[in-house]
């Protein structure tokens, strides 16, 4: 009994580690601006970036200087 709650206490303690690593190394990531930054004259609200299967990227939002219209906007590397 003594042996299985020292194997469940490294085992917690383990997860709990390596949980704290990757919380780390998320918070080290930052965005930059590519180009200018700005897809709108105004404000924008609800945005979403996806990718495609080829890799490139897209993102969606609420444009409140075009009457509120969805926008879509594609990366095309510059």
């Amino acid at each position: 009994m003594k042996n299985k709650i020292t194997s469940l206490a490294i085992g917690c303690i383990t997860i709990l580690l390596l949980e704290l690593a990757a919380y780390s190394d998320a918070r080290a990531q930052t965005w930059v601006n590519t180009g200018s930054a700005g897809f709108s004259a105004g404000e924008v609200n609800w945005t979403n970036i996806a990718i495609d299967g080829s890799g490139t990227p897209y993102v969606v939002y609420e444009d409140y200087t075009d009457s509120n219209k969805a926008t879509v906007m594609k990366y095309d590397g510059t």
